[in-house]
């Protein structure tokens, strides 16, 4: 896979203002609805290099994009959400084992963190700081937070994107374990489990 850093390509003279973002793939139109900046751009690909989650609190609305283009930014939120605000919260999440470690994160997502669906046909992805403001988020945001706080205890994981139906993808983090791994779901009911339907899936 291609590293996302690698897919952005810089746009001149936007201003980045806090507020949600939206990008239309036939338009290529960037619009920022805070102020109503717009930029436009010829490139199909989106945003630049720190257009997109330049912000601690950001939110991020798109039409029409692909699963590809989800992944990828799902991976460019957790790269860039380790921050001191995050590693505040993280600290008291360690746990004397690391599946004890992600048992408190689970637990943490689960109690404070509530679980609202996306929109049909639109992606909408929260940095870990804006999911923790809001207290709410979808399966995508939740895979940026519990990203961001292994990442702030320098815990190796990777991203899961399985198909459970005929064209439904959800997706959540596991924690390499030996020769096995610890599933991170705070959409499921029990700690270490993952989706009861699995067709096929991909690891990041």
């Amino acid at each position: 896979m291609v590293h996302p850093s690698c897919l952005y390509r810089p746009i001149q003279n936007e201003r980045i203002r806090n507020g949600s973002l939206y990008w239309s793939r036939t338009l290529h139109i960037v619009q920022l609805h805070s102020e109503f900046d717009q930029v436009r751009t010829d490139n199909k690909r989106f945003f630049t290099n720190n257009a997109t989650f330049d912000l601690m609190e950001k939110k991020i609305e798109i039409e029409n994009a692909g699963l590809q283009d989800e992944i990828e930014m799902i991976l460019r939120a957790i790269a860039e959400g380790n921050n001191s605000a995050v590693g505040d919260i993280a600290k008291p999440l360690r746990g004397s084992t690391l599946i004890e470690t992600a048992r408190n994160i689970w637990n943490f997502e689960r109690s404070k963190i509530k679980y609202k669906e996306r929109p049909p046909h639109r992606i909408v992805l929260k940095t870990s700081n804006r999911t923790l403001l809001d207290k709410e988020c979808n399966a995508s945001s939740f895979c940026i937070l519990s990203g961001a706080l292994l990442q702030a205890l320098e815990i190796k994981f990777k991203l899961r994107v399985a198909e459970i139906g005929p064209g439904h993808y959800h997706s959540w983090i596991i924690v390499p374990d030996g020769s096995s791994f610890i599933t991170i779901d705070p959409l499921i009911d029990l700690f270490n489990r993952q989706h009861s339907i699995i067709l096929r899936s991909w690891d990041y």
